[in-house]
């Protein structure tokens, strides 16, 4: 069991994994700071709910294909706004390569070629149909 201040600590602690500043954040002086994380580290209850925690927060930070593929579309609509054709380029081929647009058999694409092979001739109109048609397959309206 730990107590308020030690839990308080541990809640700072998981931000960036600095001691002294979590102790800082959590109310404690720069002078009490660094004995209030030495304390803190050394003490395997709380480093026990560090661990527990940190796992916590992976297992609800789990990534999906869609989720990816839509951030992706959105990374490709603003670079489309602000007219950055090279970060346009690099949503779609990032895009592409999700949605399985990997080069054919026989292809002599070398590993940086990847996805493009199949999509690097596509005009913008086409990749935005490829985007378009993959965010309605996601939402569920094709």
């Amino acid at each position: 069991m730990i107590t308020p201040a030690q839990q308080r600590w541990v809640e700072e602690y998981l931000v960036d994994g600095n001691g002294r500043a979590a102790a800082m954040r959590a109310g404690y002086s720069s002078k009490a700071a660094q004995g209030m994380a030495t304390r803190c580290l050394a003490n395997t209850a709380v480093m026990a709910h560090v661990a527990a925690c940190q796992s916590a927060l992976l297992a609800s930070r789990t990534t999906s294909r869609e989720a990816v593929s839509r951030g992706l579309q959105e990374a490709f609509e603003t670079a489309q706004q602000l007219g950055d054709f090279a970060a346009m380029l690099s949503a779609a081929r990032e895009l592409g390569q999700i949605l399985g647009f990997g080069p054919a058999d026989g292809d002599d694409a070398t590993a940086q070629d990847v996805p493009a092979s199949k999509h690097k001739y596509l005009s913008d109109a086409e990749l935005l149909a490829v985007i378009e048609k993959n965010r309605r397959k996601q939402s569920g309206l094709q």
